[in-house]
């Protein structure tokens, strides 16, 4: 693992501890499994460790959530991250994903978010079991970005909390009305949606 990014993270969590900020740690974010290659060459699943072309042990982003290989360099990193970190009660929570059913990532050839959610789901339920066994001290944590995805990873037994992305100007699903930045009434909506 990168040093220096390491030592970025420790001085970051420094600065939390002083000034009484508590945190969500992100694992992986989308970014780092998408195809933006026109602007970006060096980004996403391009530089990602995880692809089969920089060394890895998978060709696209459904391998990764289903690859035995994959499953446990993942947990490596975990280890590595709740060794090194796991001590800071300023970390809030471990968020395992962020984005897990973004539209853009390098699925592979016929597959999608769509056809990925028992994948997803699996690997969430081992992610966070073997979390758990690491660190019974820190809440755990995912997230979608379409709030509607996948209530079955909410109820596994080691998700502690549920979090929300909801952008306020993509709100016409909510009873069928266009109602642009309406915050209040969309958080309203989805917490007595998420608590049923």
């Amino acid at each position: 693992y990168n040093q220096r990014t390491s030592w970025k993270m420790d001085y970051i969590i420094s600065v939390a501890e002083r000034r009484g900020v508590f945190f969500r740690l992100c694992f992986s974010h989308w970014e780092d499994f998408d195809k933006e290659t026109e602007d970006f060459p060096d980004w996403g699943w391009n530089r990602n460790p995880y692809h089969s072309a920089n060394g890895g042990p998978v060709a696209n982003v459904t391998g990764f959530f289903k690859d035995t290989t994959a499953k446990e360099y993942y947990k490596r990193y975990m280890r590595y991250i709740v060794a090194r970190w796991g001590y800071s009660k300023n970390i809030l929570c471990y968020e395992l994903w962020n984005e897990a059913d973004a539209p853009r990532m390098v699925w592979g050839t016929g597959h999608n978010y769509e056809s990925n959610r028992q994948n997803i789901l699996e690997w969430h339920r081992e992610m966070s079991d073997y979390l758990k066994k690491l660190d019974p001290h820190h809440l755990i944590t995912t997230s979608f970005s379409d709030n509607r995805n996948q209530p079955s990873v909410w109820q596994l037994p080691n998700m502690d909390l549920t979090t929300i992305h909801r952008y306020p100007h993509f709100n016409q699903w909510i009873d069928g009305d266009f109602k642009q930045f309406e915050v209040e009434e969309c958080l309203a909506y989805l917490i007595r949606e998420r608590a049923k």
